[in-house]
Formats: C-alpha cells, sequence, structure tokens
C-alpha cells in the first residue's frame, strides 16, 4: 500500500510538472505567433476556456475518488456524464464564441 502511494504520488507530481511545462510552452509560442493587438483577445478567451474545465470537473472525480463501492456500471455512467457534459459546455463556449468576437473588436 505504500509503495502504491508513493507511486501514485510521484506520478501526478511529474504529470503537474509536464502539464505546466507544456502550458508555459504553449503560451511562450502563442506570444511569438500573435499580434501584440491581439493580446487582449487572448486574455478574454483564455479566462474564458481557463474557468470551463472546473465547470466541467464539478466534483465527478472526486465523488469516484472517494467512493468504494463503484461497480463498472456506474463508473461507465460517469464517464459519459463527465463526456456529455464537456460536450454541452464546449457547444456553448463555440456558440458564444461570435458574440464574444463582435463585443471586443476594435473599431479602428
Amino acid at each position: 500500500m505504500k509503495e502504491s502511494s508513493i507511486r501514485g504520488s510521484f506520478n501526478t507530481l511529474i504529470s503537474q510538472i509536464l502539464k505546466v511545462g507544456i502550458q508555459t510552452a504553449s503560451t511562450i509560442f502563442l506570444a511569438r505567433l500573435i499580434a501584440p493587438k491581439d493580446f487582449g483577445l487572448i486574455a478574454m478567451a483564455a479566462s474564458i476556456t481557463g474557468i470551463l474545465p472546473v465547470i466541467v470537473a464539478s466534483g465527478i472525480a472526486l465523488t469516484v475518488l472517494r467512493s468504494n463501492n463503484l461497480n463498472q456500471s456506474q463508473l461507465s455512467g460517469l464517464f459519459w456524464t463527465q463526456c456529455g457534459m464537456s460536450g454541452i459546455v464546449g457547444s456553448i463556449c463555440v456558440c458564444l464564441a461570435p458574440s464574444f468576437h463582435g463585443t471586443s473588436m476594435n473599431p479602428s
């Protein structure tokens, strides 16, 4: 049990380090690609898309971790619920994108 705990903690640490590294590299790469006048638009989009994973997660992962007696059917249902919620939130984001684009454009 102790070895499994240590291995899991190590894997979590490595995945978080990789996540931060990839996010930093992609931000640097994106900063080189976009024009300076577009930084505000990217900041608005990043703030919206940054909160979406929090909305989508909605505690399902925590529920799975804390429950000791979930069967395969329940896990499958939770998986598909999570996929459905991701699809709905993603669709809402895509549908609202034109309105954000219209309000953020400079008339200059």
